[in-house]
């Protein structure tokens, strides 16, 4: 599976969603007009939208349910053409890395976790399906082999090509997404504390990363509250009263409509232990610091 860094082209994807006419002709005429025509072809069977490669017949899926989440969101027009240009100029990005060969052993230093949606479709297909672990109710973890432009969502077939296994392929992601920046933007509401991650894609990720939340915890005067909208941020709260429960309920909806690979708008109460539990604030009893699990 491969897929551009705004997360818009795959392989083999089992999910398939229906366009409405106008957004799939506008989508049609976009990719013919972006893709050398010498080079690729679109086509659509069914639901289901692909690029064939006209020389040697690779074919890529668009996971095209992707950007109709985003339309469904959006109500201008014109919010919607740009959408949808950017969705293709994700594609035709991300064309060039198609021909890069996985080699995972020699590339674990290329490879990071990556938030998703429980829901997120992993395949059925022996050796083709994702390899997946479970994190919380409303999320689990993926592993992206990273090209810079581009990258590769690890399967079974290429663990097993490399003859490696889903906990060393974690191991090695885990190792790299800790070493990233860990430096947040602090903001204040209502003597709350809010600690922001968005340096880049694996913003989100940084959920995973132990010492981090150990670190944040030791600053941390209320309960700790975290968000992972989607895979572009991470949010940190400082509770320290009802506002702040309200406000961090705010953020991750707020942020949740607005990213391009959407995770979850529900909070994560994060336990002493860094164990992470969805919860869901409703607004009557926010004033007595109550959440649901």
């Amino acid at each position: 599976m491969r897929i551009s860094r705004g997360g818009c082209v795959t392989i083999n994807r089992e999910r398939a969603m229906m366009m409405k006419k106008d957004e799939a002709d506008l989508l049609m005429k976009a990719l013919q007009s972006a893709l050398d025509p010498e080079e690729w072809a679109v086509r659509r069977d069914g639901k289901r939208w692909y690029i064939v490669c006209q020389s040697d017949s690779r074919k890529m899926e668009l996971p095209a349910h992707e950007l109709k989440d985003e339309l469904d969101r959006l109500e201008k027009q014109e919010e919607k053409d740009k959408a949808v240009q950017a969705f293709v100029s994700r594609v035709t990005r991300a064309l060039p890395a198609t021909e890069q060969s996985i080699r995972l052993r020699e590339q674990q230093h290329m490879i990071y976790p990556v938030m998703r949606t429980a829901a997120f479709p992993t395949g059925e297909t022996a050796g083709k399906r994702l390899l997946k672990r479970e994190h919380t109710a409303e999320s689990i973890v993926l592993y992206a082999l990273d090209f810079g432009e581009s990258y590769v969502l690890v399967n079974e077939e290429m663990a097993r090509d490399a003859e490696v296994t889903t906990d060393e392929v974690h191991h090695w992601a885990l190792h790299n997404v800790k070493q990233l920046p860990n430096e947040p933007k602090l903001d204040f509401v209502a003597d709350n504390r809010f600690y922001f991650f968005s340096h880049d894609h694996y913003a989100a990720s940084r959920i995973l990363n132990d010492k981090l939340l150990y670190d944040l915890q030791k600053k941390i005067t209320g309960e700790m509250i975290a968000a992972i909208p989607h895979q572009d941020v991470l949010i940190v709260a400082d509770v320290r009263n009802s506002a702040g429960y309200d406000v961090i309920s705010r953020l991750a909806m707020k942020f949740y409509g607005e990213g391009h690979i959407p995770i979850t708008p529900m909070p994560l109460m994060v336990e002493e232990n860094r164990e992470l539990t969805p919860i869901f604030v409703m607004p009557e009893t926010i004033k007595q610091k109550k959440t649901f699990k």
